[in-house]
């Protein structure tokens, strides 16, 4: 496992970026003492499942001989554990791979592994879908694996719904949404296939709650990248913040396999990265073909992407790189910003979520730097329910109060009289010339503030008042001439963000397609556009009215 990620991190062997992500994070917790690696534990598994046969195709050898990526996938999910517990460190495992890439078999050989050799009695395994003859493919799997095992045979009931070991009263079914119910299951394992398929959630969720009172519990979901926005665009996101340090979930594997953006989609470089068993299940010979039929058909050319690259079709735009906003770090002191000529933003977020305020000093010097200064508040009862949420859901609120990135106010929703009060204390230090704000939900506020003597403005919500800013900092942070100091919140708001475009290719944040909260990144832009507006005012430019 630890070879084929340094193969991996080397080039040896072709992946994409997430994979790479997933290979650097093995490596680094290699390093750390609260958990460790149990090479027994991933053995006990690779015997386990090279033990196993084919059940389709014709093979040289009978048994199943596990490809590097494979042990790496199930190994990590096996193997590593938690020093304290000696239990599973991961409870959840997301592994996104293109069409063909033996999806169905690694899982079967997890939930029969589940069934018949964790060591935990009256295990649950369930197959899940949308639909029970979905949920039917990776059990059908499993039961020919069984019944080509003499050793399984002799121990497991197969029956056309049910696979059950009476020695330890476990059992093995598949579930879908359009079952009765599913409510009453004491889950050890829920296998969810093709999750891109979930759009409520409805079934994973049921499927996550009913895993409370199992010791180490697995719930994966494995399937392809999909065409619309569902529960799976929220699994991926999240996943890929995990990967690339956003978020700090030690419950979770990713593991996902995909063109990288930017890409050239009709290169063979492109077909590898995305199909990990490249060569052994799916074949350039196909490849090449589809491709073709691709650069002529536009619907074949999305099939294409997201079948056999694994790529979200229809997602909004992502807008900020995160080794761009990374590169624009920087720590720095408050203080040494007391006096300074300012502009704010001011999102107020619904009454139980974050609300953002952003301060934004434009530069005093020819080579200085822009920076900003944040206040991000939530009701007490937010930091609880972010911070304990399902591995959807989770965010380190409480983490970010703990380090002063994130204030709570008292009560369960929203205080604005708390939020005027704090604005016009930050009004005392620093030289606000004005502050641009949502009138949504912000009327009020505003009209409290300006009767403190404060000044502010209405901030039209649209592309024709957002395009100017955005573009203004993009070229700040290709430019390098924007300091963030490190905010996390910010950072994970920044990773969020998506736009939307208007017939004339003006940009805006889309909220609705956001990933997760966006409000400190809009209450930034609204910031800034005040800014260019007294720049170009002071200069007599004229410029289009985007504010109120």
């Amino acid at each position: 496992m630890t070879q084929y990620a340094l193969d991996v991190l080397s080039g040896e062997i072709v992946a994409c970026e997430k994979v790479k992500l997933a290979c650097q994070r093995h490596l680094n917790d290699l390093q750390r003492t609260d958990i460790y690696f149990d090479e027994n534990e991933a053995n006990r598994f690779f015997t386990f499942a090279e033990n196993l046969k084919h059940v389709k195709g014709r093979w040289d050898n009978p048994y199943f001989r596990l490809e590097p990526w494979q042990k790496f996938v199930c190994g990590s999910i096996f193997g590593w554990k938690v020093v304290e517990t000696d239990l599973r460190r991961f409870r959840t495992a997301y592994i996104q791979l293109a069409r063909k890439n033996a999806k169905s078999t690694m899982a079967a050989w997890m939930g029969l592994y589940m069934l018949v050799a964790d060591g935990e009695p009256g295990a649950e395994v369930y197959s899940a879908a949308t639909a029970r003859h979905q949920a039917r493919i990776i059990f059908d799997v499993a039961k020919s694996m069984i019944r080509s095992s003499k050793a399984l045979s002799n121990r497991l009931g197969v029956h056309t719904f049910n696979i059950h070991d009476l020695k330890t009263s476990s059992k093995f079914e598949p579930v879908s949404s359009d079952a009765d119910s599913l409510d009453g299951l004491n889950i050890h394992c829920a296998l969810v296939d093709e999750l891109h398929a979930h759009k409520d959630g409805k079934v994973w969720q049921v499927l996550d709650t009913a895993t409370g009172s199992r010791r180490q519990p697995l719930m994966l979901a494995i399937t392809t990248a999909g065409f619309e926005r569902s529960i799976c665009i929220e699994k991926y996101y999240y996943s890929e913040q995990v990967l690339t340090g956003v978020i700090d979930d030690d419950s979770i594997f990713a593991f996902i396999t995909e063109m990288d953006d930017g890409d050239d989609w009709k290169n063979e470089l492109s077909w590898k990265k995305a199909n990990p068993n490249y060569g052994i299940s799916v074949f350039k010979e196909e490849f090449e073909k589809l491709c073709k039929q691709a650069q002529h058909v536009p619907s074949d050319q999305n099939s294409f992407l997201t079948k056999k690259l694994n790529k979200w079709t229809n997602q909004a735009n992502r807008w900020i790189d995160l080794d761009v906003w990374n590169a624009n770090g920087g720590e720095y002191d408050e203080q040494s910003l007391i006096g300074r000529e300012c502009y704010g933003g001011l999102d107020l977020a619904a009454t139980t979520d974050i609300n953002a305020f952003v301060l934004l000093f434009p530069p005093t010097l020819e080579d200085d730097k822009w920076r900003t200064i944040y206040r991000f508040w939530v009701p007490e009862e937010a930091i609880h329910n972010r911070s304990q949420g399902n591995s959807l859901t989770k965010v380190a609120y409480d983490g970010w109060e703990r380090e002063g990135w994130l204030h709570t106010m008292p009560g369960k929703t929203a205080d604005y009289l708390y939020l005027e009060k704090e604005i016009v204390k930050l009004a005392g230090l620093y030289d606000i010339k004005d502050i641009a704000y949502d009138p949504w939900n912000a009327t009020q506020t505003a009209i409290n503030l300006e009767a403190q003597g404060l000044e502010l403005t209405q901030y039209r919500q649209g592309a024709m008042s957002f395009n100017e800013p955005m573009k203004r900092l993009e070229s700040l942070l290709i430019d390098k001439k924007f300091n963030h100091g490190n905010c996390p919140v910010m950072t994970w708001m920044a990773n969020n963000m998506v736009v939307r475009y208007d017939a004339n290719l003006n940009m805006a944040p889309d909220k609705g397609k956001a990933k997760d909260k966006i409000d400190g990144v809009v209450a930034l832009l609204m910031a800034l556009g005040l800014s260019i507006r007294d720049k170009m005012e002071q200069a007599h430019v004229p410029s289009i009215e985007v504010w109120g």
